[in-house]
């Protein structure tokens, strides 16, 4: 798998999470990230490992530098065709 470094030009920042799987009752379970953990509350015993994702992050000074103001951001992106 090759690493992402650029989206549209704009330099990006990966951030790899661990994933688990949390059981919260009787036939309830959920995906909740590593970071996102403390934010549940779920039977004790109820998890276990279940893999990673990479999120990746515009580094937002690099992007908004290019533009003067948001209009010339959107007018770029509303000329364009995905």
């Amino acid at each position: 798998m090759t690493e992402v470094t650029h989206i549209k030009g704009n330099k990006v920042i990966p951030h790899t999470q661990k994933m688990y799987k949390v059981g919260y009752g009787s036939n309830l379970w959920g995906i909740v990230s590593e970071d996102s953990l403390d934010r549940y509350t779920y039977l004790e015993g109820a998890i276990e490992y279940y893999g990673e994702r990479t999120i990746y992050y515009l580094d937002e000074e690099d992007f908004l530098t290019e533009y003067k103001d948001l209009e010339e951001l959107k007018q770029k992106y509303e000329n364009k065709t995905i």
